[in-house]
C-alpha cells in the first residue's frame, strides 16, 4: 500500500512540475528586483529580455525607449557580450557597446542591466552624442 501511496506522490510531483516549467514566462508578474535579475541572467529569448531590460530603463530614466533599442541592436545585435577593439586602441563593450575611454569596469560593461542603465542615464544627460558612429544604423 506504501508503495502505490509513494507511486502517486512521486507521479503528482512529476506532473506539477511539468505543468509549472511550460508556463509562459511573463516578466510583468515579476517584482521591479527580480525583473532585473531574470532579464539579466536568464537565457530566455535573449532578444526579447534585452529589449523588455532597455525599455525598462528608458522609461525610468525618461529616454525615448524605442531610439534605445535601436541604439542597442545597431552596437551590438542585443549580444550583452559584443566586445570591439578600435584602431585608437580603445574597446566597446556590452549591449550598448561602452567605449573604454569612458572608465567603466568590464564588471559593469559586460553585465547588460549595468551597461543599459550607464548608457541610458548618459542618454538622459547628454543625447545620443556618444553613439553616433552608428546613427546612419538606427536613425
Amino acid at each position: 500500500m506504501k508503495f502505490h501511496h509513494t507511486c502517486y506522490l512521486i507521479s503528482l510531483i512529476l506532473i506539477v512540475g511539468i505543468i509549472i516549467i511550460n508556463q509562459p514566462y511573463d516578466d510583468a508578474k515579476l517584482s521591479n528586483t527580480n525583473k532585473e535579475r531574470n532579464l539579466v541572467s536568464l537565457p530566455i529569448h535573449k532578444e526579447v529580455n534585452m529589449e523588455t531590460l532597455i525599455r525598462n530603463v528608458a522609461g525610468e530614466e525618461g529616454v525615448n525607449p524605442d531610439i534605445a533599442k535601436r541604439i542597442a541592436f545597431a552596437e551590438s545585435s542585443f549580444n550583452p557580450q559584443a566586445k570591439n577593439s578600435n584602431s585608437n586602441g580603445s574597446t566597446d563593450k556590452g549591449l550598448f557597446q561602452i567605449n573604454s575611454i569612458h572608465g567603466v569596469p568590464d564588471s559593469c560593461r559586460l553585465n547588460a542591466l549595468c551597461n543599459t542603465r550607464w548608457a541610458i542615464r548618459k542618454m538622459a544627460r547628454e543625447g545620443f552624442g556618444a553613439w553616433g558612429a552608428s546613427e546612419h544604423n538606427w536613425e
